[in-house]
């Protein structure tokens, strides 16, 4: 999946290299593939991290890569990231709630289920621009499913604990702590076609790669001395002639050109301080009003495959669940039932997803 990111371009009359590139990471590599193409080479990419990728950070583990950021290629049409990677990636694991565990045991109804999971796309169908996800998934869920369900006592108990399971993807979905703070009015538009393409083992940070015209073979650009890793710019100042880039080692770059791509995340977080003079407040606004709170990712390796050939696990906790789980774990946070679901990676490594 592909973040949006908010890219200013400052052009001055400056010394030095030409341009500025401030992050490595999908559009900083991207910015500096499209700049070699044009055969322009007089470019700096500024990095804080001491690797390339941002938010793209694969790493081996067993006999494959696996992701710590972002994992699949969600669909095909109208999808710059298939569009590089059509040629390498394939069909991933779609999900399967038949593996769904509720008071230790496997439990299916499948009436049940899909009436449920039917419930997260029609909130956002029925949601109003006033109304938080959260708000708008339980209207629907009193007029649909306790309604159908409120005679059948074994049923409506489950149906309320499934609650959890809803809440849970939705804040996956969006990246929120809390599922009261984004408004049901969605924009999103998915891309036609699997939503789970997998990259075969190679990771997530082939597209890096093939951003560069090196894979599967090395024959494209070599960004290396072009590259500064572990250089956080922490001014970014217009002047008369030029725009001048400060970085916390004391370097220094005069420019005529500079093109940001960190994440929103760190505009956040850094705008007030990095940019002078100060952004537009048309800007300042959509910084500031954009949200986006966080999702963690837990990966583990196991020296042998223990779960057999099951692919997703779902967790519907009930109040005796959550009872033992305080008995059980009496200091700490008490998180474990908050873990609603975990899938296989590869044959002796599982994920978890959770926020």
């Amino acid at each position: 999946m592909w973040k949006f990111l908010f890219c200013f371009l400052f052009i001055r009359y400056g010394t030095g290299e030409k341009i500025i590139i401030i992050g490595a990471g999908s559009s900083g590599i991207a910015a500096a593939s499209k700049l070699l193409s044009h055969n322009i080479s007089d470019f700096r990419i500024l990095e804080a991290e001491d690797r390339i990728g941002g938010r793209i950070h694969s790493i081996h583990l067993g006999s494959a890569y696996v992701d710590l950021g972002a994992q699949y290629v969600h669909g095909m049409k109208n999808n710059l990231a298939y569009e590089l990677a059509h040629n390498f990636v394939i069909p991933g694991n779609e999900l399967n709630y038949t593996w769904m565990y509720y008071n230790g045991k496997r439990r299916v109804d499948d009436n049940l289920l899909n009436t449920l999971w039917d419930l997260t796309p029609e909130t956002y169908e029925d949601g109003g621009s006033n109304v938080s996800v959260g708000d708008a998934f339980l209207s629907r869920y009193n007029s649909t499913v306790f309604n159908q369900y409120k005679n059948d006592t074994q049923m409506l108990t489950f149906a309320k604990d499934f609650i959890r399971i809803c809440e849970c993807s939705i804040l996956g979905l969006e990246g929120s702590f809390s599922w009261f703070k984004p408004i049901a009015t969605s924009s999103f538009q998915d891309c036609d076609g699997p939503n789970t393409l997998s990259w075969n083992g190679l990771g997530y940070k082939t597209i890096l790669d093939l951003l560069l015209k090196n894979f599967p073979n090395k024959t494209g650009y070599d960004i290396t001395n072009n590259l500064s890793l572990n250089t956080t710019v922490t001014k970014i100042i217009m002047e008369e002639n030029s725009v001048k880039v400060k970085c916390a080692d004391d370097s220094e770059y005069n420019t005529e050109y500079v093109l940001w791509t960190p994440s929103l995340g760190v505009l956040k977080h850094d705008h007030k301080s990095i940019f002078q003079p100060k952004l537009s407040d048309e800007r300042i606004n959509a910084i500031e009003n954009f949200g986006f709170d966080g999702v963690m990712k837990i990966v583990f390796e196991f020296p042998n495959n223990w779960w057999g050939e099951e692919k997703y696990f779902w967790f519907v906790w009930n109040e005796k669940d959550k009872d033992d789980v305080i008995k059980d774990v009496s200091f700490g946070p008490v998180k474990l039932s908050d873990i609603c679901h975990i899938f296989r990676t590869t044959v002796r490594i599982l994920s978890q997803i959770s926020v």
